[in-house]
This record gives structure tokens, C-alpha cells and sequence, in this order.
């Protein structure tokens, strides 16, 4: 299951082993739908269960404020970490999130 090396190429071997899980000759990679779909149930039923939990926990009007100001500290937090740029439109678009 998974770690079997990718097959070589023309510069030898590829250092890195699969990512994906193999069942037997079952790629999981060579299905995208049921990537599509695996990754849609995970995404719907764990955001909309921790959302739907959080309402609960921190009540809707801070739930709300994190839900949205979280893509604007994404983008700072790539930008001082991973060194993405961050051009003039999205600083703006940044700054014009916080008012609300």
C-alpha cells in the first residue's frame, strides 16, 4: 500500500516514493472520479460537520469573522513562510476584507 517507487524515466529514477495508496493493480490516481468523489464527501461532510460546530462553540459572529478573514491570513502567512508574492490587486483585495 503506497511507497512503491514511480516508475523511471528517462533521467533514471524518481527519488520520491507514490503518494498514493495502491490497492493490488488499483490506482487510485487513474480513477479521478472517484478522487472527485472522495474528495467531495470529505470536503462536504468534515467543512460542513466543523463548520456547523463551531457555530456551537464560538457562536455565529466569531465563526463568522474567522470564516472571513481565513483566505486573507492564508495569503500572508504563504507569503511570509512559503515566499509567494503578493501583487498590488490581491493586497488590495486583502485589505478590503477587513471592514467587514
Amino acid at each position: 500500500m503506497g511507497g512503491e517507487p514511480l516508475p523511471a524515466g528517462p533521467g533514471g529514477s524518481v527519488p520520491f516514493p507514490d503518494p498514493l495508496p495502491r490497492l493490488g493493480d488499483f490506482a487510485i490516481a487513474s480513477h479521478p472520479a472517484l478522487m472527485l468523489s472522495l474528495s467531495g464527501i470529505v470536503g462536504l461532510f468534515m467543512g460542513d460537520l466543523l463548520l456547523f460546530q463551531s457555530f456551537v462553540w464560538m457562536g455565529p459572529r466569531l465563526t463568522m469573522l474567522v470564516y472571513t478573514v481565513s483566505p486573507a491570513l492564508t495569503a500572508v502567512l504563504a507569503w511570509f513562510f512559503l515566499g509567494e508574492t503578493i501583487g498590488g490587486w490581491a493586497w488590495w483585495g486583502w485589505w478590503s476584507r477587513w471592514p467587514g
